[in-house]
């Protein structure tokens, strides 16, 4: 059944409703109806509702289970009348769509939703950059009850030959959040120990060398420099040790000692994604060998499943629960000081 029953002048004016039992916990929220959507009074029965269906077809999942709606309910002529796709913001007629999609969902029983596109993940999110942060859980609290959103692509933009790798993103998207909907879902605590001194750093060390298990291990590198490293050594439990910050020459000369220590320690496994990268960096860079055993994850996810993307945030999404960690923290603007 419809979420709203809408009186027929709405109806005649092109509106085109909801469908499906709102009380189900899985929604999923497109963009607007197009021609087909808007001759047949229904969500998703056009070309892309077609690609819709055949991903939760993959995905194990029927019509009947979930609840779909739009975030603009009629046709627009041009979309930039409601929402700027340039800068991921909505018009103020946009806003009113906003505002009841908003209230549709915070009256529903839905725990997890589906936004396909960007426009209905600026809805519900505001932001718009989807192809970072799709397939990734995000908590919202609609009607004071928290939902797990997770964005995925527009199957309108898998009609195109190129893109057709994206219905399997999609059909992976939507049986997470069917599995999340159903198990519920909670940011999970993880602890990340940011050294400040030296005596910190050895302290760090001397944990990372009692831990069992191997280490995952990650760079950044800004200015052809190592900002920072990473050491993740249990699955909420991680060391990030700044190299870009006043350390001191004297200091930072013994921080590296300490951590070409824990680098060219033999025997530890080490995991790295794109270790060509780092091992290399670390070798020409810094005079840093690594001891192998390496594993590296990029070339993993590659033997598996070679044609998809190989970016960790990409692998991360695919493969974990963990929500968007690159909004965390950003290394870039921690500066040396001279």
């Amino acid at each position: 059944m419809a979420f709203i029953n809408l009186p027929l002048e709405k109806r005649r004016a092109g509106e085109v409703p909801p469908e499906g039992d709102p009380s189900r916990p899985l929604a999923i929220v497109g963009e607007a109806p197009g021609k087909v959507e808007v001759l047949e009074g229904r969500p998703f029965v056009g070309p892309a509702g077609r690609v819709l269906s055949e991903c939760m077809h993959s995905a194990g999942i029927t019509r009947h289970e979930v609840y779909i709606t739009n975030t603009i309910k009629v046709k627009p002529d041009n979309l930039s009348r409601f929402f700027n796709k340039r800068t991921g913001r909505f018009t103020p007629d946009g806003e009113e769509w906003v505002g009841r999609l908003r209230h549709e969902l915070s009256v529903s029983g839905a725990r997890a939703i589906v936004c396909c596109g960007k426009v209905a993940t600026a809805a519900l999110l505001g932001r718009a950059d989807i192809t970072a942060i799709r397939g990734y859980p995000f908590e919202v609290l609609l009607g004071g009850i928290k939902r797990v959103i997770v964005p995925t692509i527009h199957p309108a933009e898998t009609l195109y030959s190129r893109n057709s790798i994206h219905r399997l993103y999609i059909a992976h998207d939507l049986q997470k959040a069917a599995r999340l909907a159903r198990d519920g879902w909670s940011p999970p605590r993880i602890e990340i120990t940011i050294p400040q001194t030296v005596h910190e750093v050895r302290a760090a060390a001397e944990l990372l060398q009692r831990a069992t298990g191997p280490w995952a291990i990650d760079i950044e590198v800004i200015n052809f420099e190592v900002s920072c490293i990473g050491f993740a050594y249990a699955r909420d439990r991680a060391v990030v040790v700044p190299i870009a910050r006043a350390w001191g020459l004297d200091a930072e000369v013994e921080v590296w000692d300490i951590l070409a220590e824990l680098l060219e320690t033999p025997g530890r496994v080490k995991i790295f994604h794109n270790a060509i990268f780092d091992v290399q960096f670390l070798a020409q860079h810094n005079g840093i060998f690594v001891a192998p055993p390496i594993f590296d994850t990029m070339i993993a996810h590659s033997l598996a499943y070679p044609d998809m993307l190989k970016s960790l945030g990409f692998i991360a999404s695919v493969h974990t629960d963990l929500p968007y960690w690159k909004d965390w923290a950003d290394f870039k603007s921690i500066e040396r000081e001279e």
